[in-house]
């Protein structure tokens, strides 16, 4: 705790702007708002659209965390598949927040507020 400091105001801004504006509204409409949507329709059943939309949310984030391991994909996969879980854990909790507002600013939020917790407090 005493090796915590102000990170300052620019670092905040930036903060928000890449991580509500860049990941959370972006991603949070390419899949709940498109992807899934179009996902559920088409195959008539709601659980096979969330499940496939889940799986395409987790495996694209693996790209990003290759680069942050620096890592191969088998490697990542074998190290690192809880993280795997994990993202789709996260797309489950965005899809009920999504669905129970009917809205894509709840999960927006929660998911800026996911990716901001893991910049401050990592």
């Amino acid at each position: 705790v005493n090796k915590l400091s102000f990170v300052g105001i620019n670092y905040l801004a930036f903060g928000f702007f890449y991580y509500f504006l860049e990941i959370g509204l972006i991603e949070e409409l390419m899949f709940r708002g498109y992807i899934q949507t179009r996902l559920v329709g088409f195959f008539k059943h709601k659980i096979t659209g969330i499940i496939l939309a889940g799986i395409m949310f987790a495996l694209m984030h693996i790209p990003f965390q290759m680069v942050v391991s620096n890592v191969s994909l088998i490697e990542f996969i074998k190290v690192d598949y809880i993280h795997l879980l994990l993202t789709f854990f996260y797309h489950i909790i965005f899809t009920l927040l999504y669905y129970k507002f009917n809205n894509i600013a709840a999960p927006t939020i929660f998911h800026f507020f996911l990716n901001i917790s893991y910049s401050l407090f990592s």
